[in-house]
């Protein structure tokens, strides 16, 4: 491993801002913030001091590997899938894909919705294998919704091209699919990452 920069240390600290909570921007003390401000040579130092010895406990726990193989059901073979290197788990950098095709009950032949998805960045079924294993990082409004990652595509034993996806059943999440080529209606959402 080489040398951390300076360009590397500035996405660190862009990382840890943007992703803090709006209250705790808010309750900050804007006494502090200038203190860091006016100590500069300090609070270098002092941040650097906090990088070599407490930064480890702002690593995510969350880090899933999109390019290893994913899991293959049993008798069933892998048409593609997506390999984006290291995904870190954060909610708030995805979003659910919805047509406005499948909006006020229309439905959305999947070639169609394939096409639209093509430039968009799907996860794929490792990270629903992951999250499956994990169910306390499931976002709650995805409940009453089927979740699909399209980042994978199989074909199953029917020789039918079919994504897999997280369903809730009122008690705990499972893993479902549904054929490519099927009509997708209103609650069939694509997971996206947001990721800069």
């Amino acid at each position: 491993m080489g040398k951390t920069s300076k360009k590397q240390l500035l996405k660190v600290i862009t990382t840890l801002v943007d992703n803090l909570p709006e209250e705790e921007v808010e309750n900050f003390d804007p006494k502090i913030a200038q203190a860091i401000i006016d100590g500069r040579q300090t609070s270098g130092s002092e941040f650097a001091r906090f990088l070599k010895n407490s930064a480890r406990i702002l690593i995510s726990n969350h880090i899933i590997d999109c390019s290893a193989d994913p899991f293959i059901p049993s008798m069933w073979s892998l048409q593609r899938h997506r390999e984006d290197g290291n995904f870190v788990w954060n909610p708030k950098k995805v979003k659910l894909y919805f047509s406005e095709n499948q909006k006020k009950n229309k439905v959305i032949d999947g070639r169609e919705l394939f096409s639209e998805l093509i430039d968009q960045s799907v996860l794929n079924a490792n990270v629903l294998d992951y999250l499956l294993a994990r169910q306390e990082l499931i976002p709650e409004e995805w409940k009453g919704k089927r979740i699909f990652f399209w980042g994978t595509i199989y074909c199953n034993r029917n020789g039918s091209y079919v994504v897999r996806c997280l369903e809730w059943d009122g008690h705990s999440w499972f893993w479902n699919y549904y054929k490519v080529y099927g009509k997708w209606i209103e609650y069939d959402f694509a997971v996206v990452s947001i990721s800069n």
